[in-house]
């Protein structure tokens, strides 16, 4: 954390994460792993070279901020890392060295975002992401004394109707009030680039959310030319009142 020094009082305290997106976590040297078990060739000669790639302040908002020749936008570089993530081991490596760290800085608590179409739209199996991220919910309480209750999202750059049938298939893994439900998340909220996509056009599935007996939550959308009005609509223009439970 660029050097940051935690005094002991404060990595003692016990903490929870309340906004975290487990691909986000993908660390260079996992990546690394990641891509030599699947066969994945990666643009960078040694693990160093990779490490080095990460070292760059990344841009956010290439629609608003323009772009910096040679150097990937934020989404650009989490989407590539996500390449490397192909089956129900992967997933599980992935939330299992996150929810390590965790248990390390004394978080006992997270709620990690998620999503499957970043992962289903390359020929991952719903399944594999679900699954994968499921055993590490169990397994982390076991091994880390680390609880989790996760957050499915929409990506919302993608059209709302695939978001919709993200949603249908990743059912059986909610919580809720959903007829044999596996636990895994108990909200829905949004994620990827929210560049004019404004959270109230995905007021349809934050209400199948609401009917399953889910939490609903969106991003603040810090940072965009519309911010204050996406505020503005998830509070005011939804229906019960509010998009954030």
């Amino acid at each position: 954390m660029n050097n940051l020094q935690i005094t002991p009082f404060i990595k003692s305290l016990p903490k929870v994460e309340l906004h975290i997106h487990i691909e986000g976590t993908l660390t260079p040297t996992l990546r690394w792993t990641l891509a030599a078990r699947n066969k994945i060739p990666l643009p960078y000669k040694t693990l160093s070279d990779l490490k080095a790639s990460y070292a760059i302040t990344l841009n956010h908002r290439p629609e608003l901020n323009g772009r910096q020749p040679g150097i990937p936008t934020f989404l650009e570089a989490y989407f590539a890392g996500c390449e490397v993530l192909r089956t129900e081991a992967d997933f599980y490596d992935l939330a299992m060295a996150y929810l390590h760290r965790c248990a390390e800085m004394n978080v006992r608590y997270t709620e990690p975002f998620f999503d499957i179409q970043a992962h289903t739209r390359r020929g991952v199996p719903a399944s594999a992401v679900l699954d994968g991220y499921l055993r590490a919910q169990h397994d982390a309480v076991v091994k880390y004394g680390v609880r989790s209750q996760w957050i499915l999202c929409f990506l919302r750059d993608e059209p709302v109707e695939k978001g919709l049938a993200a949603y249908w298939e990743a059912r059986p893994w909610a919580g809720g009030s959903v007829h044999g439900g596996k636990g895994l998340f108990h909200a829905v909220g949004l994620a990827s680039n929210a560049y004019e996509r404004p959270p109230l056009l995905f007021e349809e599935g934050f209400g199948l959310a609401r009917a399953d007996g889910l939490h609903v939550t969106m991003h603040c959308d810090f940072g965009q030319k519309d911010t204050h009005e996406h505020v503005r609509q998830a509070i005011f223009e939804d229906g019960d009142g509010g998009f954030v439970s």
